[in-house]
């Protein structure tokens, strides 16, 4: 700290200065290089931060929360402020984008209908409420609106939902295709 941001007479503020160091200033720094030291931790950003918690103990779970929580050898001190906190999250809450990968989905329908659209749309609602967890998705390629069921990573997955699906559908089909992976 230089004398200019330090007081002498300051200490009723709660300032604790003497040969021109000032107790907050340095308090802040450590509370900055802690907050940098936690991020650069989890591989520099807050989204990847938040995913190496959720990864570990299950999704949803926000970094903040889970190191205030005491473990074996005792809780984790937080020492940022709040603002710090909600830079953070505001961060990985934009930069959290689907992670995607080669797999495999089960289409079930193949509509040209003018209405084929609401129609989808119907179908990927029933066999969300059938398949609670299970990913439903509709798409348009001209001249046809289709709906795809899954994110399998695996033929073999994709085949046992699709022997459940033929009972509903009979027309269902595997494809190929990008799908998103789950969260970690």
């Amino acid at each position: 700290a230089t004398p200019e941001s330090c007081n002498p007479d300051s200490a009723k503020n709660n300032y604790l200065c003497g040969e021109f160091i000032c107790f907050e200033k340095e308090v802040m720094n450590i509370k900055i290089a802690l907050t940098t030291v936690i991020v650069l931790l989890a591989g520099s950003t807050g989204a990847e931060l938040t995913a190496q918690v959720a990864d570990s103990v299950g999704a949803g779970v926000e970094i903040f929360a889970k190191l205030a929580q005491p473990g074996r050898g005792g809780a984790i001190v937080k020492l940022q402020g709040d603002e710090v906190e909600s830079v953070i999250t505001a961060r990985a809450n934009r930069t959290r984008t689907p992670q995607i990968a080669n797999g495999w989905r089960i289409r079930i329908v193949r509509d040209s209908r003018q209405d084929g659209r609401s129609r989808a749309d119907h179908i990927v609602q029933t066999v969300k409420n059938e398949y609670p967890g299970t990913a439903a998705y509709a798409s348009y390629e001209a001249p046809y609106w289709y709906v795809a069921v899954g994110d399998y990573r695996t033929r073999d997955d994709a085949e046992k939902m699709k022997r459940t699906l033929l009972r509903t559908y009979p027309t269902a089909s595997l494809i190929n295709t990008t799908i998103n992976l789950p969260p970690l």
